[in-house]
């Protein structure tokens, strides 16, 4: 795998002294860095020379791409991410928490944009 991450001001700053230790969100947990939300973009490209020699494929050689930009609360996006996979070496698995069928404290309205776990669009 392959990963690229821009990431701007402020939050670029707290990550200098964090050492990477695993993982991207880690590191930004360690950093003190509060996230908010963030979006995955799945498509398929073909290798460019680069990027075919550090995977170690054949140039034209089709990867999966995965572009993520991660934003702060307030939704200004402050991450930007590309990332690139050789397809024979991936497996994707995601997890959603179930969504309350009736009110609760944190959702006091079931099924409601002001739920935390209300899905997106």
């Amino acid at each position: 795998m392959l990963a690229t991450n821009y990431v701007l001001y402020p939050e670029a700053g707290r990550l200098l002294d964090v050492p990477f230790r695993g993982d991207w969100y880690t590191l930004l947990a360690e950093a003190g860095v509060v996230l908010g939300e963030s979006e995955f973009v799945l498509d398929s490209v073909l290798a460019d020379p680069l990027t075919a020699a550090l995977l170690g494929v054949a140039e034209g050689t089709a990867l999966l791409a995965m572009d993520q930009t991660i934003a702060d609360p307030a939704g200004r996006v402050f991450n930007v991410a590309f990332i690139r996979m050789r397809t024979g070496r991936y497996r994707f698995v995601t997890q959603r928490p179930r969504i309350p069928l009736t009110p609760s404290p944190a959702c006091p309205v079931s099924r409601s944009p002001a739920c935390p776990s209300y899905p997106r669009p």
